[in-house]
């Protein structure tokens, strides 16, 4: 099975060609099958071969953008040189802006994807982790965002040098320690159980976990969000929610009931 990005390229072989008497229909039936898609209309078979070929022009500036930002995003930087060549005389401006860094941007990501494993980088691509060219925060919209040519060159610098792995897991150990600070003195051996546990396992079993701290707080109430007055004992409820967290984690196989009790009086 053809992946989307050689899937794309063949697509723009087959019409990117000089157009001719001879050939026009066949171009014309190939262009008009993804049309649609791109937001043109159809064109008509009596179409002359001046009106087929600045159709086939937008229609392959098109495609080839969609090709670039593909290589730029999986890492492909040969790719994204090659077919960046086509779009440094287009019309549209972010299409040139993107063909003179395309090269820069697909090595800045490739050489932040070889510090994780595929299952990894398949996870952040398809997660929303707030990661630096993964995900929610891809590296063409953070790239498309940018206002100068400073401000690319510096999301190259920092896509390139980052360490999304290390990203990841410092993001859930801090809100850990945030939750627990209030008891982060006296219990701080039993937070960095927590911590390392993270640290150990895969990462959708550690955003698991860092799931249920947050329908912890949402269920039981978080003093840091609370609205006006809250009597609640917030040690109490730091320390109830340790423990909860300890026993999801198999870190604790104690004392449930006890903490379920005390986490009811914060539902």
């Amino acid at each position: 099975m053809k992946d989307e990005l050689t899937s794309l390229r063949m697509q723009k072989r087959k019409v990117d060609k000089r157009v001719t008497k001879d050939n026009k229909k066949d171009i014309i039936k190939e262009i008009n099958k993804s049309m649609k898609e791109f937001g043109y209309p159809k064109i008509p078979q009596n179409a002359t071969v001046n009106q087929v070929t600045r159709m086939k022009n937008q229609y392959v500036d098109r495609i080839t953008y969609d090709i670039v930002t593909l290589a730029v995003q999986e890492g492909k930087n040969i790719v994204a040189e090659i077919e960046s060549r086509d779009l440094r005389n287009s019309e549209d401006f972010e299409s040139k802006k993107l063909a003179k860094f395309a090269k820069q941007l697909a090595l800045a990501k490739k050489e932040s994807s070889t510090k994780l494993t595929k299952e990894e980088k398949a996870f952040l691509e398809r997660g929303n982790n707030n990661i630096k060219g993964y995900g929610n925060e891809d590296i063409v919209t953070l790239f498309e965002k940018t206002k100068n040519d400073k401000q690319v060159q510096a999301l190259i610098y920092e896509i390139k040098n980052q360490d999304p792995k290390e990203i990841f897991y410092n993001k859930q150990n801090t809100l850990f320690e945030k939750v627990f600070q209030k008891v982060g003195i006296v219990r701080e051996s039993d937070i960095n159980k927590i911590k390392s546990k993270i640290n150990s396992v895969k990462m959708d079993e550690a955003l698991s976990y860092y799931n249920q701290l947050i329908e912890s707080l949402e269920t039981y109430g978080s003093p840091d969000n609370r609205i006006g007055q809250w009597d609640g004992n917030e040690t109490e409820l730091a320390n109830a929610r340790l423990d909860d967290m300890m026993i999801r984690m198999n870190l604790k196989n104690t004392g449930k009931t006890k903490v379920q009790k005390v986490l009811n009086k914060y539902k």
